[in-house]
């Protein structure tokens, strides 16, 4: 893994939208290490194991993908 450029997050339910913000990131930020992920669940568990330099999220995600959600 690469952490000379940071460590960034992204979180969205709109995989089309995670990819395409993943490549720009790759694009403008050839250092920057880009992981996804499209659940606030799944984002907390990834944040549990990694120490993220930013986290970009979606504020309004469906209820199943909030946080809390069941």
């Amino acid at each position: 893994m690469n952490t000379a450029g940071g460590q960034v997050l992204i979180v969205d339910d709109d995989a089309a939208l995670l990819q395409a913000l993943s490549e720009t990131l790759h694009l403008r930020m050839p250092g920057m290490d880009v992981e996804t992920s499209e659940s606030a669940p799944a984002a907390l568990d990834r944040l549990r194991a990694t120490d993220y330099d930013a986290v970009v999220a979606d504020i309004k995600m469906p209820p199943r993908l909030r946080l809390g959600a069941r």
